[in-house]
């Protein structure tokens, strides 16, 4: 049986990355600029660095005066509420792997800040055992610098660790930390290659059958 699992966010516990996409482009038109891509496949899983890189391809200076005013008053302005966008059994799940002396973790690309405010929003802290920020790392996920770190502190063999995530580079990271990896398909309309997963489900309570089989 599995003693340790480690949660992404953003489209495995929160169905999140079409809010998002709209936030993005509303912001966009809200100062009449074309974004470099308006397709969500081109965003989902991926991280602020990233992100603007896609948004403003071609002028750095641009890219970062853009993402300073979107970031600290844009999205401020525009908060997500992460209760209303929560998947449906997140509180289900969660709750059977506490309640089985499961060990809870997440490990997120985005922000601390907006770690907390999911955990806080959706009322899930107490079963989190801690959490780690992509933004708080040398480097981002693909990199496996994330999870390597989350297997380190939840002091679990990786064998007895199953990661559950939904992006291309969320699962990239996982699998270079040398984790199991359990992909959740996409929740909302849209396309996520997760070949290199180990494991796919359908609906996130599908992982207590794995977890406990």
């Amino acid at each position: 049986m599995y003693k340790g699992i480690i949660f992404d966010i953003d489209g495995v516990l929160v169905n999140s990355e079409k809010f998002y996409m709209k936030r993005r482009m509303d912001f966009f038109k809200s100062i009449n600029i074309k974004p470099g891509s308006s397709d969500i496949n081109d965003f989902v899983g991926s991280n602020a660095t990233k992100i603007w890189e896609v948004l403003v391809p071609e002028d750095s200076q641009k890219r970062e005066e853009l993402k300073e005013i979107y970031l600290t008053e844009y999205e401020q302005n525009n908060p997500i509420d992460f209760k209303k966008y929560a998947n449906e059994d997140l509180k289900f799940v969660i709750e059977s792997l506490y309640s089985s002396n499961i060990k809870v973790s997440i490990a997120s690309a985005g922000s601390v800040k907006n770690i907390e405010k999911f955990i806080n929003d959706t009322g899930v802290k107490k079963y989190v055992d801690f959490y780690l920020s992509g933004e708080e790392l040398k480097e981002n996920k693909p990199d496996p610098e994330i999870y390597i770190k989350a297997s380190d502190k939840m002091n679990i063999k990786r064998e007895s660790l199953l990661v559950v995530e939904d992006s291309v580079l969320g699962i990239k990271s996982a699998k270079r930390a040398g984790l199991k990896v359990v992909a959740l398909k996409p929740q909302d309309n849209y396309s996520i290659d997760q070949s290199e997963a180990d494991l796919k489900i359908d609906k996130l309570r599908d992982l207590l059958s794995i977890v406990f089989n």
